[in-house]
């Protein structure tokens, strides 16, 4: 695809639903950088210290810790969600997670010092930061609030309502751990829900 072609692709992804306003679109676009991901290729991993952040322009990606042997999913990341380790963002700190692509993915990557210019120098972009940070943090509590009140079948019925294209995208043993389970159970779950032949 031709570079101006692609920006403009990426300019609509940016701009739909409102996710922001053109002028924002199109600045960050400049300023950023466009990182082409392939499938399992990895965004940020453990130890990592560079301070940026991604918004997720086709593809899907995962937030995950390791523990042990065990890796333990946190986030998906679908279109148009922030792809960071904000203790590194924030604060300089050493990253704790990995970020890895589930599908081929595109991301736009802004650094830490265009992001600070263009919050003292732009207005518009300091909103529309401000709004989608407020989304991410209302995920981020939402996905608290589903592991404190739901238990696993409902979280995944949960998952399902809201996002149910992630139910073909998301491989089975990563999808369990999102919804802290087994893969074994997800399947027992799905076997429930799924209407047997013959019935009504």
């Amino acid at each position: 695809m031709p570079i101006l072609e692609a920006y403009a692709q990426y300019a609509k992804v940016l701009c739909y639903n409102n996710f922001m306003s053109e002028s924002t679109a199109e600045k960050l676009l400049t300023l950023g950088e466009i990182r082409q991901l392939k499938r399992k290729d990895f965004l940020i991993k453990e130890g990592s210290k560079e301070r940026e952040v991604s918004i997720v322009l086709n593809g899907l990606m995962r937030i995950y810790f390791v523990d042990g042997e065990r890796e333990v999913n946190i986030f998906i990341l679908p279109e148009l969600a922030l792809a960071t380790d904000f203790e590194t963002y924030l604060y300089g700190k050493p990253g704790t997670q990995y970020i890895q692509c589930i599908e081929d993915t595109t991301v736009l990557v802004l650094k830490h010092e265009i992001i600070q210019k263009l919050l003292k120098e732009d207005s518009h972009f300091a909103a529309d930061l401000h709004e989608l940070m407020l989304e991410q943090l209302a995920a981020s509590l939402y996905r608290i609030k589903t592991f404190l009140l739901l238990n696993a079948k409902d979280r995944l019925l949960a998952l399902t309502a809201q996002r149910p294209e992630l139910m073909q995208r998301v491989p089975l043993n990563i999808l369990a751990s999102f919804i802290g389970t087994t893969k074994e159970h997800v399947s027992r779950i799905r076997g429930e829900l799924t209407p047997k032949k013959g019935k009504s």
